[in-house]
C-alpha cells in the first residue's frame, strides 16, 4: 500500500524539480513518457518520490577513464 501522505506536486512544481519546462512535462505525458503521475478529473499531480525514481532510473554512470 502506498503512503497516503506523500507530497503531490502540481505539474509546474514537478517541472521545476526536474529542471524542465512545463511544456516538456505536458509533452511527455502526451507521448506516454516521463515520470509516473496521478490524474483525478482534469487535475494532474506528481508524487515527489516518483520524480526521484524517474531521475534515478535515467541516471548515467560515466565509465572510468582508461
Amino acid at each position: 500500500m502506498t503512503n497516503p501522505r506523500r507530497k503531490a506536486l502540481k505539474p509546474a512544481e514537478a517541472a521545476a524539480m526536474l529542471g524542465k519546462r512545463l511544456g516538456t512535462l505536458n509533452n511527455w505525458r502526451y507521448r506516454d513518457y516521463g515520470p509516473a503521475y496521478v490524474k483525478v478529473g482534469h487535475s494532474v499531480r506528481y508524487f515527489e518520490d516518483d520524480l526521484v525514481a524517474f531521475l534515478e532510473a535515467n541516471r548515467v554512470e560515466p565509465h572510468e577513464s582508461r
